[in-house]
């Protein structure tokens, strides 16, 4: 009975039909088990019948037997204190494994253990270099440690195994923001939306990207998309707050300079036009250098990239102005 038992609870976990990626488990010998003990206690009652010190032998084995078996409990239950000290125990008695090793990387990454992280990632990776999870989790590690260049390789070989991968699009496009490659940014991170659009962190990292080129209404819209997905992501409402703030602003002082120019278009005397731009002009300076302050705290960002198609109008503008200054000195230009 004990063997049958032992052998009907165990052929559906043996591996013939493998259930998840792992071959064995722990667990898969609870219930056999009680076949094999079953077998083991009658086969023992049934040969020491006849014994004379049966209920001493007996006694003294199975004390024995209990003593042995909470030892060997004691020793098993510390491999299982956590999912570390599981993993790495798995990874002594196992070979190729790369499911644990991947596992054991991502526990290391989530402890800031970055640079054993990376050692698992790349032993999983040498043991099964198609996976593209590995290479892209390897690629946030490298990118935590500031080593952008590598972990784009790896953000790209994860795409290119898994060409609909949209973690891995956003990361890589968060490495380009850090690179200050703005354009990069953008576009990995619009092709990571495309996947998967209700990812409210791709959408206020695409709102960053777009502030730094000064694209203030493509920035508001993914800002509010965040938001909305996440109304409780103290990022997302910090940087819609910044970004309306700085459009109505510079909305406002474009206006006011526009009216200004309207109200003064018979003014003949350039100087006073200068004066006047300059005036609103300097103005919106102010604005748009507290912006770009803000910006500054972002890695990655350089003033030299922050464009507002309007504001350079305006400085444009000015610039005509003072070339024809001398043409009017010299009464190159009539009334």
């Amino acid at each position: 009975v004990g063997w049958f038992w032992y052998i009907g609870t165990l052929v559906p976990v043996i591996g013939l039909v493998q259930v998840g990626v792992q071959a064995m488990a722990d667990r898969y010998t609870y219930i056999p088990s009680i076949g094999l003990f079953m077998a083991i206690v009658w086969g023992v009652s049934a040969a020491s019948a006849r014994w004379r010190y049966k209920t001493t032998v007996m006694a003294t084995v199975g004390l024995g037997i209990i003593a042995f078996l909470m030892a060997r409990s004691f020793i098993q239950v510390e491999h299982w204190r956590d999912s570390k000290t599981l993993f790495r125990h798995t990874l002594s008695v196992t070979d190729n494994n790369y499911v644990i090793q991947l596992s054991l990387a991502d526990i290391l990454a989530e402890q800031e253990c970055l640079d054993d992280a990376i050692e698992h990632y790349k032993s999983a990776l040498r043991i099964k270099p198609d996976l593209a999870e590995a290479h892209n989790n390897l690629g946030v590690a490298l990118g935590r440690k500031k080593d952008f260049s590598p972990a784009i390789k790896h953000y790209q070989e994860a795409i290119r195994l898994n060409p609909n991968y949209p973690r891995a699009e956003s990361n890589l496009g968060t490495a380009f923001l850090h690179l200050g490659q703005t354009g990069e940014a953008v576009k990995h991170y619009d092709r990571s939306l495309s996947y998967d659009s209700d990812s409210a962190e791709v959408h206020n990292n695409l709102g960053l990207a777009l502030l730094r080129t000064g694209r203030i209404d493509g920035a508001v819209h993914h800002f509010q998309q965040a938001v909305g997905l996440d109304p409780l992501g103290s990022a997302s409402h910090r940087n819609l707050n910044l970004a309306l703030s700085l459009k109505k602003k510079i909305d406002d002082y474009l206006d006011e300079l526009a009216k200004t120019l309207q109200a003064n278009s018979g003014m003949v005397d350039i100087n006073k036009h200068i004066l006047l731009i300059e005036k609103k002009k300097g103005a919106l300076d102010d604005v748009i250098g507290q912006y770009i302050k803000a910006l500054t705290l972002q890695p990655g960002f350089t003033p030299a990239e922050f464009n507002i198609d309007n504001y350079y109008r305006a400085a444009d503008m000015l610039k005509t102005y003072k070339r024809m200054l001398p043409l009017y000195k010299n009464k190159q230009i009539g009334n």
